[in-house]
């Protein structure tokens, strides 16, 4: 794991975000995993400021996780990204300071053809009516707020709440 930028403000995100690879640019895309400073990525994190993407963080320990593992497109994929970040940072997902940050990871097995991703979405309560919330709104996000207007035809994809056990 290597921490790749620190920003706390908006102009900081968009000055960092801009030289950042898509996961399309670094994770496997069907052909082959790429590497990076001899490096191969197999994931992105982003996270609020003094959390680990680790669940022994005490931020992350009591909490839960949104994940949705899916075979997708890898364009597909960066808009989900872009978006789940874009509302994190945004903070149009969370009203009471709930999420501790988000992942994509590459989960595509070497020897196939075939990509699988999963966005996850990491929050510090494991209360069903919190996970509730966060799940119209995380659709929200990853739709550019399509999901929520009547008679949406946008498909949302299916995510699973997870509590996480207290360590």
């Amino acid at each position: 794991m290597r921490e790749v930028c620190e920003f706390s403000t908006v102009e900081e995100f968009w000055k960092y975000w801009a030289f950042i690879p898509r996961p399309s640019e670094v994770l496997f895309d069907g052909k082959s995993h790429k590497e990076v400073d001899g490096r191969t990525i197999d994931a992105f994190s982003v996270f609020k400021k003094g959390i680990r993407p680790e669940w022994e963080d005490p931020a992350n320990r009591a909490g839960g996780e949104f994940t949705c593992r899916k075979s997708m497109m890898p364009e597909q994929l960066d808009v989900y990204w872009e978006n789940m970040v874009l509302g994190l940072i945004g903070e149009t997902m969370d009203e009471a300071d709930e999420i501790c940050g988000c992942r994509v990871a590459d989960k595509s097995k070497k020897g196939t053809a075939r990509t699988m991703f999963r966005l996850e979405l990491w929050v510090r309560s494991a209360d069903q009516g919190v996970a509730d919330k966060l799940r119209v709104r995380l659709a929200d996000a990853l739709t550019d707020g399509e999901a929520s207007k009547p008679n949406a035809k946008v498909r949302v994809p299916e995510f699973e709440f997870k509590r996480r056990a207290a360590m």
